[in-house]
């Protein structure tokens, strides 16, 4: 039986959020073809400030028996947590201010409990205070706000791996939209 477009649509936006975490140079192209739904990948690593292009790979979503989408979300979830799992969250702002951890939802400093001063709805530096500074549209250090005056970074064993912004045109950026999609299907499994 041949999947729906919608399961299509689903099975691209994971291949695409995969590719993009293991390589986010690649570019991505979607076409229907004689045998089903095709991804083009052409994948580009950047090492040393020398740009690498490695060979075009072809993909058919017909072609992935014995994976389900749930499995190929739960991939996606494990994935993200292995990178980001344990990060801070600061503002990037001169002094920087600390606005929890991606930790697990019972985690007090966690962004994930909404029970917490950095989960909360009303946490006065809860990224998901649509009203703070720190959250919303509009907030001012917000990483939903693709014109923050300063980013959210993450910082994991004292290093700086990403920023959360919604504002893909930053290097090294995590959507926070992605991260609260992944923290549900990880929680979830």
């Amino acid at each position: 039986m041949r999947a729906s477009f919608a399961s299509y649509v689903t099975g691209f936006a994971l291949l695409a959020a995969l590719v993009v975490l293991l390589c986010p140079q690649a570019t991505l192209s979607k076409s229907p073809g004689e045998n089903g739904t095709a991804v083009a990948l052409n994948p580009v690593s950047i090492t040393g400030g020398n740009i690498l292009e490695a060979p075009a790979f072809n993909f058919n979503f017909d072609s992935l028996p014995g994976y389900s989408f749930d499995q190929l979300e739960e991939a996606l979830a494990e994935k993200a947590f292995a990178m980001y799992g344990g990060a801070q969250l600061y503002s990037d702002q001169e002094p920087r201010v600390y606005l929890g951890a991606i930790a697990g939802d019972s985690d007090e400093e966690s962004i994930f409990n909404e029970f917490g001063a950095f989960g909360s709805s009303f946490g006065q530096t809860s990224i998901f205070n649509e009203y703070g500074e720190y959250g919303g549209e509009f907030g001012r250090f917000s990483p939903f706000n693709e014109f923050a005056e300063a980013r959210v970074v993450l910082v994991k064993n004292g290093e700086d791996v990403g920023v959360l912004t919604i504002d893909s045109a930053v290097e090294d950026s995590l959507d926070p939209r992605w991260l609260t999609l992944l923290f549900d299907i990880n929680q979830n499994n």
